[in-house]
C-alpha cells in the first residue's frame, strides 16, 4: 500500500515543544519576577497534561482549560496575587516564539515533498501560537495546508476534526492517507476515530494497548526515528526509489560551501554540475576582459567537469534562444560541450518560489572529450520536449531522462574506466600495480560500507593519472608533494578498511566540539537514551565566564588556563602596571643602526607602552607616524621569540611600506629576516626569523600560507603595520589576512589612524585580534537601525547579546549596528555619522586593546604646525564652477564613464558632480571649460615655494590631473628650481629611495607627488616645508603625509596663503604680461612702478585682482594709450581710482567692469570725453569730464551709482547726483568728496558752485519735479537750489 497524504502531528512529532514551553515558561515568569525552578515545571506539567486529558475525553472546554491551569499551579505555589488571566495570554503569546523543529524534520519534509506527498499538519491548540511556530520553523514551503483545532471548532481525537479536515483536502481518500504522530490518545485514537491508518513515533520505547495495534487498531507502523517514516510511509520496501535514498545519504555526506564561483577550485573533477546560473552580470576576469556571469558560470562548470560530465542547468528561456543575437555565446558554449537537448517549462513552475509567469526552461550539456570515433552534438534553439502545467513529475522525470540523459550517462561509466585505465597506462605504471588498483576498487565498489567512497577513489587515481610539474616548484619540491603508486595503493586501503569499523560503546561522555562543550554518546542505544538537557551543548565562552572548571571533567586545565588568558586580556591599559621582567629586557633592548653608525634604544614611554602590550597576546599600537612603530614591532617580536616560545614573527603591511621601511630597516639592523616574494621563500624561513610579506601576496597565495602557518601550530608573532590597510570589511586584502592569521598565537596591529572615516572599519581589526572568541563579547543590549523616509532612529534587543560577535559580514553589522548605524543619505547609499551610540561599551573595548600616542607624546616636542590661508575665489574660476552646478549633464560625458545602467548612472550622478567640483576647486585648467591664466590657488602655492627659496619644499596633491597643473606651472614659473615628481603609477620603490638621497642633495628642490604615493612609511624627515592644495575626504589621510615629509620644524600651508614673495620681481609679469617691463619695486611701501610701451587695459583690470592679493598696495603705470594710473588699496578695497586718458573705449569699459566686479571700489575719478556705460554695480564714484551731456548723466544713475559729482574744465563742481536714502548720508559725501579735495591741494579760493543738485530717493519720489528729464520723474527730483550753502 502506497500513501501519498500525509496527516502530521506537530508537537513533539515535527515540533520541539517542550523546549518551547519551557522557554515560554521561563520568559513569562522573568517577566512577572518570579522565579521558575525545575520543580515549578515538574507540577505545571502534571496539572497541564492532565487537563488536557480531560479536555480530550470532552469532560471540559478549552476555556475551562486555559483559566484553569496556571490557577492550579499558583494554588499549590501558594503564590497569591497573580492575574491568572493575563499570565495566561502572555505565556500564549511567548509560546509563538519556540520555532525549534525536533531533529530531521525539516530533512523529512524536504524528502516526502521531493517524492510527491501532500503533507498536512493537524495540530492541537491555539491558532496564533500555532501558526506562529510553524512559519518560523521553516517547515512552510512543504506543507500543503495547516489544520489547527480552535479554528475547526473541534480537537484531536474526535471524528468531528478529522471529518473538518477531510473535506478540505484536494482528491483526499482515506487508502491513501496516514496519520503520523506521537500521542496515543490524541493521534492514534484520531486515526481509528477517523478511519485511516497511522504510523506512531515512538521516540522513548513506550508499549501501546493492544486495541490500537494493528490489525484492529490503526497503526501499521511504528517508528523511533523519524527518518524512518520515509521507508514506512511507503507500506512496501520494494516500492521505495532506490535513487532517492542513494540521493539522500550522499546530501548528508555533501560538502556545501558558500562563496564566489570565480574563486571557487577543486582538487577533484566532477561527474555532474546542477545549478541555475547567475544572469545579466558583468564579470571581470584575471586578464582584464568581462565576460557575462551565465556564460562563466558554463564556463567554470567546463573547467571542473570530467570529460563526458553532464551539466544540467534551469535558464530562462530567452537563454541562447536567438542564433543570430547569441551566435558568439553558442560558438563559445559549442567549443566546451556536446548540446543534449533542453526542455520548455511551463511559465508558472515556480509560482511557489514567487516567480509566477516566468518562462523557464532546463539545459542539458555533456563536457567535450577528445576521444577519438566521438562526435559531439550541435546546438539548437527548440526545445525537444515541452511540459504543460500539472504535469507528473516521476513520470516525466523518467521520459526526460530517457530522451536525452541515459545514452549520455553510459557514456560517462562506459569511457569512466577506459580512460582511468588508459591514462595510468600512460604513466608507465606497472602491470603489477594496475592488477592492484582493478581489485582494490571492485572491493570498495561492491561493499555497503565503502561503496559511497568509490567516486573519490576514482578521482584520486584519475589525479595520479594527470598531475603534472607546475613551472615555478622545485623538483626536490615536486617528488615531495608528488601522487606515487604508494600513496594510491596505500589510500585505497585505507578506503577498504572502513568495511570493519570498531563496534559501537554504550558510553556518555564530554567531549569538545569546535566551540562548544557537548555530550556524546557512542551507540545509538545510548543515543536514543540521551535526555533534552544532555543534547544542549554548552559553548565554551560560557563555561569561561561561569568560572567553574570542575563541572567539566577532563577540561578543567583548559578552561583555567581561558580565564587566566581572559582576565588578563580584557584588563584596561590605564589599570595595568609595568612587569619588572620585561622591563628588564626592554632596558637591554639594543639595535645597532649601520648606516648612521649610532645605536637604538627605545625611550621611556615607549619602554612603557610596550611593556604593557607584551602583557597581552593581542593589542594594537595607535601611534602617530614618526613615534617608532617600526621599532615597537621588531622589539614585539623579538622578544615573543626569546621569552615567549614564538617561533616566528610574520610582519605584513603595504608594498610600499615593506619595500621602502621594513626591508631596508631590518637589514641595516642586521636582522635576520625572509622577504617573501615567491612561494618557494617559504622555504627559507627558520626559527627566530622575521618574516616580511606584502599584503597582495598574502591575497595571492592565501592557500599555502595558511596550510604553513597550521603545519606550525600558529606559533607565530604577527606584526600588521598600518592595520588600517584592513579597514575596509569587504576588500580580498582583509578576507586574506583574516584567513591565514586570525588564529596564530600573538597578534600586535601599528597604525597612526585605526579608522579613516568611522568608528565601524575598526570591525575588522578587532575581528583579527580577538578571532570572534570570548574576548570580543558583544556587551550592547540594545541595538540601533534608521528606518522610514525620515530615517528615525529605531532600537530593539540584540540577539547576540553576551554571546561573541559573529564572524565576517554579519558581526560587521552588527558592531556597526550597536555603535554607528547607517543612515540612508540623499544619495541612496548608506552614509556613517559620528553618533556614536551604548559608547561605554566601546570605551571598555578601545581601553583594553588600543594605545594611542601622539607623537608629541613620544618624542616630547611639538615640531608641526598648520597654517591655513584661503584665497579669493576669481571670476573667471567662479564662472567654470558655476557651470559645473548649472550645466553639469553637459559636462559630464567628457570627465565620466557611464555604465549603461541607468539605474546606475542617476544614481552616480550626485557623487560625479561633487568631484567634479572638487576637481575644478583644486586645479580649474585641468577642465576644458576654463578660459583663464595660470589659477590663483596654483599660483599662490607657487608664491609659497618661491618664498622658500633656499629651502626643500612639499607639494602633495590627491589627483594626477592636478599634479599636472602645478608641474606645469612650477615649470613656467619657477624655471630654476629642481622639480621632483612622484606618483603611484610611474615611480618605482627603487627609484623612491634614490630620490630621498638625490632631493637632499638639491638644498631647494620641489617635490611634487601624490599624497598617496608616499602614504606609508616612507620618510622625508629633511623636508620642513610642505603645500596642501587638496584636502582628504577624512584626516587620516592628510596625517599620514603630513609627518611623512616633514622634519624638524615642520610648517604646513594647508591649501593657499595670500602672502606675496615680496623679493621676486616676477610676481607682476606672472600675472600680466611677459612684455611688459617691471623699472623697480619698493617692497616696504609695497609699490610697483611699470613702464610699459604698450598694454592691454582689458588684460591689465585682470591682472590687478590676483595682483592684490599679494600685497601690493599702490601700482603706478606709465604708458602711451594709458598715460598714468594710480591705484591706493587698503584692505583690498580701492580707496582712490584715477584713470586719465584721451578715449573710454570698450576695452577700457571692459577692463573697468571686471575689476568692479572683483574688487569693491570706492571712488573711481574718470577724464575722458566720453562716458559709457560701466555695467551694473553699486559704488561712489566720482566723475570728471569736460562734456557730459543729459544722457550720460541718465545712464549713470540707471548703472545704481550712489554718487556722481560733476565738474568742468576749471575742476569745479557743477552738480550732484546722489543716491541714498538719507540726506544726512548725502551731505556727508558731498562734504568729504569736496574736504578730501581740498585736501589734495586744491586752489582753496575756487568757487564750488552747482546749478542743479539732483537726489533720487524712494521717500521723495512723489515730489518729482525734474522738468528737464521728463522719464526720470521717478527717480529725480530737484529739490536744491544754485547755492549748495542753502542746503538744510
Amino acid at each position: 500500500m502506497r500513501y501519498d497524504i500525509l496527516l502530521l502531528d506537530a508537537d513533539e512529532t515535527l515540533m520541539d515543544f517542550p523546549a518551547a514551553e519551557r522557554q515560554a515558561l521561563q520568559r513569562t515568569f522573568a517577566a512577572h519576577g518570579l522565579t521558575f525552578t525545575q520543580a515549578t515545571d515538574d507540577l505545571y506539567q502534571q496539572i497541564n497534561q492532565s487537563l488536557w486529558r480531560q479536555f480530550e475525553r470532552g469532560e471540559i472546554t478549552r476555556p475551562q482549560l486555559l483559566a484553569t491551569r496556571f490557577a492550579k499551579l499558583f494554588e499549590e505555589l501558594a503564590t497569591p496575587g497573580i492575574d491568572t488571566d493575563a499570565f495566561n495570554r502572555e505565556y500564549l503569546h511567548n509560546l509563538g516564539y519556540g520555532t525549534q523543529p525536533l531533529p530531521h524534520a525539516l530533512e523529512l519534509c524536504q524528502a516526502l515533498s521531493a517524492l510527491g506527498c501532500r503533507l498536512y499538519i493537524l495540530t492541537n491548540g491555539l491558532s496564533g501560537p500555532q501558526r506562529r511556530r510553524i512559519a518560523g520553523s521553516g517547515l512552510t514551503p512543504y506543507l500543503s495546508d495547516i489544520f489547527v483545532s480552535e479554528e475547526t471548532g473541534f480537537q484531536k481525537p474526535r471524528k468531528e476534526f478529522y471529518d473538518y479536515v477531510f473535506a478540505r483536502i484536494p482528491d483526499f481518500a482515506k487508502s491513501r492517507a496516514l496519520m503520523v504522530g506521537d500521542s496515543l490518545s490524541s493521534d492514534m485514537e484520531g486515526a481509528r476515530n477517523a478511519g485511516v491508518d497511522a504510523c506512531w513515533y515512538n521516540p522513548k520505547g513506550k508499549t501501546a494497548p493492544p486495541d490500537l495495534l494493528a490489525p484492529a487498531g490503526p497503526i501499521r507502523y511504528e517508528i523511533r526515528e523519524l527518518m524512518e517514516l520515509i521507508d514506512e510511509a511507503k507500506g512496501i520496501q520494494s516500492e521505495i526509489d532506490s535513487t532517492f535514498r542513494e540521493a539522500y545519504a550522499a546530501l548528508q555526506k555533501a560538502n556545501i560551501e558558500l562563496g564566489d564561483i570565480r574563486t571557487y577550485e577543486s582538487d577533484i573533477r566532477f561527474d555532474f554540475v546542477i545549478g541555475n546560473p547567475p544572469f545579466h552580470l558583468k564579470w571581470y576576469l584575471e586578464d582584464g576582459s568581462e565576460m557575462l556571469s551565465q556564460i562563466y558560470y558554463c564556463v567554470k562548470a567546463a573547467e571542473l567537469l570530467k570529460p563526458f560530465g553532464i551539466m544540467a542547468l534551469i535558464v530562462p528561456q530567452s537563454f541562447l534562444a536567438d542564433t543570430f543575437t547569441d551566435g558568439r555565446l553558442i560558438q563559445a558554449m559549442e567549443n566546451r560541450y556536446s548540446f543534449l537537448g533542453q526542455v520548455a517549462l511551463p511559465d508558472n513552475a515556480f509560482l511557489s518560489m514567487g516567480a509566477g509567469r516566468f518562462p523557464t526552461k532546463l539545459q542539458f550539456w555533456q563536457r567535450r572529450s577528445g576521444l577519438e570515433g566521438w562526435v559531439p552534438l550541435p546546438y539548437t534553439t527548440k526545445p525537444g520536449l515541452s511540459l504543460t502545467a500539472g504535469f507528473h513529475i516521476q513520470s516525466e522525470a523518467k521520459r526526460i531522462y530517457d530522451c536525452f540523459l541515459e545514452k549520455a550517462r553510459s557514456d560517462l561509466e562506459v569511457h569512466k574506466s577506459h580512460i582511468l585505465l588508459e591514462l595510468a597506462k600512460s604513466r608507465d605504471t606497472s602491470a603489477e600495480f594496475q592488477y592492484k588498483i582493478k581489485k582494490l576498487l571492485y572491493h570498495i565498489k561492491i561493499h555497503p560500507e565503502t561503496k559511497s567512497r568509490y567516486t573519490k577513489c576514482c578521482e584520486y587515481l584519475y589525479r595520479f593519472c594527470t598531475e603534472r610539474k607546475p613551472d615555478e616548484m622545485t623538483y626536490e619540491e615536486w617528488c615531495r608533494v608528488r601522487i606515487t603508486e604508494k600513496k594510491v595503493l596505500s589510500y585505497l586501503r585505507k578506503t577498504l578498511k572502513r568495511q570493519n569499523l570498531p563496534p559501537e560503546r554504550d558510553v556518555i561522555a564530554l567531549v569538545k566540539q569546535n566551540y562548544h562543550f557537548a555530550y556524546k554518546g557512542y551507540s545509538a542505544k545510548i543515543r536514543r537514551q540521551m535526555d533534552y538537557d544532555l543534547r544542549v551543548k554548552t559553548p565554551i565562552y560560557q563555561a569561561v565566564l561561569e568560572n567553574s572548571p570542575e563541572r567539566y571533567p577532563g577540561y578543567a586545565r583548559l578552561l583555567r588556563g581561558k580565564r587566566r588568558d581572559y582576565e588578563n586580556q580584557n584588563k584596561q591599559f590605564t589599570d595595568m602596571k609595568e612587569d619588572p621582567n620585561i622591563a628588564r629586557w626592554l632596558s637591554g633592548f639594543v639595535l645597532w643602526d649601520a648606516e648612521n653608525n649610532e645605536a637604538i634604544h627605545l625611550n621611556e614611554l615607549q619602554r612603557h607602552d610596550l611593556n604593557l602590550v607584551l602583557q597581552k597576546r593581542n593589542s594594537l599600537l595607535q601611534w602617530e607616524q614618526g613615534s617608532g612603530k617600526t621599532l615597537a614591532g621588531i622589539a614585539v617580536g623579538q622578544y615573543r621569540m626569546d621569552c615567549q616560545a614564538v617561533r616566528y614573527t610574520w610582519v605584513v603591511s603595504s608594498a610600499i611600506s615593506i619595500r621602502n621601511n621594513w626591508d631596508v630597516v631590518l637589514r641595516n639592523y642586521g636582522i635576520s629576516y625572509v622577504f617573501v616574494e615567491k612561494l618557494k621563500d617559504l622555504e627559507k624561513i627558520r626559527s627566530g626569523d622575521f618574516v616580511i610579506i606584502t599584503l597582495n601576496k598574502i591575497s595571492q597565495y592565501q592557500k599555502q600560507i595558511s596550510k604553513w602557518i597550521k603545519r606550525r601550530r600558529q606559533k607565530i608573532q604577527l606584526v600588521l603595520d598600518e592595520s588600517d590597510e584592513i579597514s575596509n570589511a569587504n576588500s580580498q586584502r582583509t578576507k586574506a589576512v583574516l584567513a591565514c592569521f586570525r588564529r596564530c598565537r600573538m597578534k600586535l596591529l601599528t597604525t597612526g589612524t585605526s579608522t579613516r572615516n568611522n568608528i565601524s572599519e575598526f570591525a575588522p581589526q578587532l575581528e583579527l585580534l580577538y578571532n570572534n572568541s570570548i574576548h570580543m563579547l558583544s556587551w550592547c543590549s540594545k541595538l540601533y537601525r534608521h528606518k522610514g523616509k525620515d530615517s528615525h532612529l529605531e532600537s530593539h534587543n540584540n540577539p547576540y547579546y553576551r554571546q561573541p560577535i559573529p564572524a565576517y559580514k554579519k558581526g560587521y553589522s552588527l558592531f556597526s549596528a550597536s555603535h554607528l548605524p547607517d543612515k540612508i543619505t540623499v544619495f541612496g547609499v548608506e552614509q556613517k555619522t559620528q553618533d556614536i551610540y551604548n559608547a561605554d561599551v566601546l570605551s571598555e573595548i578601545l581601553g583594553k586593546t588600543v594605545i594611542t600616542r601622539t607623537f608629541e607624546e613620544v618624542c616630547g616636542k611639538n615640531i608641526k604646525q598648520l597654517h591655513q590661508v584661503p584665497v579669493l575665489f576669481p571670476p573667471e574660476e567662479k564662472e567654470v564652477y558655476e557651470k559645473a552646478m548649472d550645466e553639469f549633464l553637459v559636462m559630464r560625458n567628457d570627465y565620466f564613464n557611464l555604465t549603461g545602467n541607468s539605474r546606475k548612472d542617476s544614481m552616480m550622478k550626485l557623487i560625479q558632480q561633487i568631484v567634479l567640483l572638487l576637481r575644478i576647486s583644486a586645479a580649474p585648467d585641468t577642465v576644458k571649460e576654463y578660459g583663464g591664466d595660470t589659477p590663483v590657488k596654483v599660483m599662490a602655492a607657487v608664491e609659497l615655494a618661491a618664498g622658500w627659496e633656499n629651502e626643500i619644499v612639499a607639494i602633495g596633491v590627491r589627483h594626477k590631473v592636478v599634479l599636472d597643473s602645478y608641474a606645469r606651472a612650477i615649470r613656467k614659473y619657477l624655471p630654476n628650481r629642481p622639480l621632483y615628481i612622484v606618483t603611484g603609477s610611474n615611480t618605482t620603490f627603487a627609484k623612491r629611495r634614490a630620490l630621498r638621497q638625490t632631493l637632499r642633495e638639491s638644498k631647494n628642490g620641489i617635490l611634487l607627488c601624490t599624497q598617496q604615493s608616499l602614504a606609508s612609511s616612507v620618510n622625508f624627515e629633511f623636508v620642513n616645508k610642505i603645500i596642501i592644495p587638496e584636502l582628504h575626504y577624512n584626516n587620516s589621510g592628510m596625517s599620514q603625509f603630513v609627518p611623512l615629509v616633514s622634519g624638524n620644524s615642520r610648517k604646513c600651508h594647508v591649501v593657499v596663503t595670500r602672502r606675496c614673495c615680496q623679493k621676486h620681481l616676477a610676481c607682476f609679469r606672472i600675472h600680466c604680461c611677459d612684455d611688459i617691463h617691471i623699472a623697480s619695486t619698493v617692497c616696504g611701501n609695497r609699490t610697483v612702478y611699470v613702464d610699459s610701451a604698450d598694454i592691454d587695459i582689458e588684460r591689465f583690470c585682470h591682472a590687478l585682482v590676483y595682483f592684490f592679493q599679494f600685497g601690493i598696495n599702490s601700482i603706478l603705470i606709465q604708458n602711451t594709450n594709458l598715460i598714468f594710473i594710480s591705484f591706493n588699496l587698503v584692505c583690498n578695497q580701492a580707496v582712490e581710482c584715477l584713470i586719465i586718458n584721451r578715449c573710454l573705449n570698450s576695452s577700457v569699459q571692459k577692463g573697468l567692469c571686471f575689476l568692479l566686479n572683483s574688487i569693491e571700489l570706492r571712488h573711481i575719478r574718470l577724464l575722458s570725453d566720453q562716458c559709457g556705460k560701466l555695467g551694473n554695480h553699486f559704488f561712489v564714484v566720482c566723475l570728471i569730464s569736460g562734456r557730459l551731456n543729459s544722457e550720460h548723466i541718465i545712464l549713470l544713475i540707471q548703472n545704481r551709482l550712489r554718487a556722481v559729482f560733476l565738474f568742468d574744465h576749471n575742476d569745479h563742481i557743477v552738480g550732484f547726483i546722489l543716491s541714498s536714502s538719507d540726506i544726512t548720508d548725502c551731505l556727508m559725501h558731498i562734504h568729504k568728496v569736496i574736504g578730501s579735495k581740498r585736501q589734495c591741494g586744491a586752489d582753496q579760493n575756487t568757487q564750488y558752485h552747482s546749478d542743479k543738485i539732483y537726489f533720487t530717493s524712494g521717500k521723495l519720489k512723489s515730489e518729482c519735479q525734474c522738468k528737464q528729464h521728463e522719464q526720470d520723474r521717478s527717480t529725480c527730483c530737484q529739490i536744491f537750489h544754485r547755492n549748495h550753502s542753502t542746503v538744510k
